[in-house]
Order: C-alpha cells, then sequence, then structure tokens
C-alpha cells in the first residue's frame, strides 16, 4: 500500500498559516485585533492559520499590510527574520 503524498497547497497553506500566526503574535495582537486592522473576518483569520484557506495575493497584501510588514514576509518560512515594511 502506498502513502498519498501530501498536496503541495495544503502544505504551504500550512506553512503559511503558522508564518501569519508567528508574525501576528509577534505584533501582540489577537486575531479580532488583526481583522480590525483589516477588511477580512477574524474567522477567516482563524481558517487561514490553520491552514484551510488558500489566500488570494490581494489578500496576503492586506494581511501584510495590517501586521506591518512586507508581504514576502508572509511566506517566508518560520525562520527566517520578519521584514518590517519602510
Amino acid at each position: 500500500m502506498t502513502r498519498a503524498r501530501p498536496d503541495s497547497t495544503d502544505r504551504w497553506s500550512q506553512e503559511f498559516g503558522a508564518r501569519l500566526r508567528e508574525i501576528r503574535l509577534a505584533r501582540g495582537m489577537s486575531q479580532r485585533e488583526l481583522s480590525m486592522a483589516c477588511t477580512l473576518s477574524q474567522p477567516f483569520i482563524s481558517d487561514a492559520e490553520q491552514g484551510r484557506t488558500n489566500p488570494t495575493l490581494a489578500t496576503i497584501r492586506e494581511l501584510a499590510d495590517a501586521l506591518g510588514v512586507v508581504p514576502s514576509a508572509l511566506l517566508a518560512s518560520s525562520s527566517s527574520p520578519i521584514d518590517l515594511v519602510g
């Protein structure tokens, strides 16, 4: 019996969610505070952090702006330093 390989989209969503949570917590923000800083709902942010959604580029940009980081910071591995905006 062969094991199914995890879908790369699922793995990417999990990694993105972990990085989003890491940066949010580093900023001392709750999910609710982050949702209030952008137009995204708290349940969406929760789903994103748990890898249950695949955010669009516009959503990634909005989250990055609300967190004060460059969008690529949300796409980096969790061991990467957090790049701040300007």
